[in-house]
């Protein structure tokens, strides 16, 4: 049975927010910079290119395609009905860069290539082994405005004054 470790891990960003990652499943360690590069490369053209056909709500508006749910880290894990599209052992022959690539029977997105310096950065991406903070948690908040102190298991992190609670990820925090 796999185990679930908990992370905390509580750094500060740019302008000054916490950034916090609760749970992260044993063996995927998710780093910093594999985060940024999924946020700012990889996450956005997700959204506007493959979500329409490849998503929960395209699944809620009957306009899935493929079995494929591109908006999880579970859903992109799995896989379609075409198989895995991710291949650990072997990033560059993973399905899901010759469907970018228009190499073979599965073309995305269908209307048309991507720019070849998308497809360079989902290479990368799946070079650095896809690193992907959905599912893991990951979010940013201004410090104290937003996120409360709590008590994690005497880790010796504040708990804040008001004793609110908040339910995240499944874990009760004070």
């Amino acid at each position: 049975m796999d185990t679930l470790k908990i992370a905390i891990l509580i750094a500060l960003g740019s302008a000054g927010e916490v950034l916090l990652a609760s749970p992260l499943v044993a063996g995927e360690a998710t780093n910093r910079a594999g985060v940024d590069f999924f946020e700012k490369k990889i996450r956005p053209v997700l959204i506007e290119q493959c979500y329409s056909c490849h998503s929960a709500e395209a699944a809620k508006n009957k306009k899935l395609r493929g079995g494929l749910y591109l908006d999880s880290r579970a859903g992109l894990r799995k896989g379609g009905e075409s198989g895995p599209v991710l291949d650990n052992a072997k990033p560059a022959d993973s399905l899901l860069l010759k469907a970018l690539r228009h190499d073979g029977d599965v073309r995305m997105p269908p209307k048309g290539k991507l720019a070849a310096g998308v497809v360079k950065d989902f290479e990368q991406w799946l070079a650095m082994g896809a690193p992907d903070p959905r599912d893991g948690y990951w979010f940013t908040a201004r410090a104290i405005e937003i996120l409360p102190f709590v008590d994690c298991g005497g880790l010796g992190l504040p708990r804040q004054a008001s004793r609110r609670r908040c339910r995240i990820g499944g874990g009760r925090f004070r």
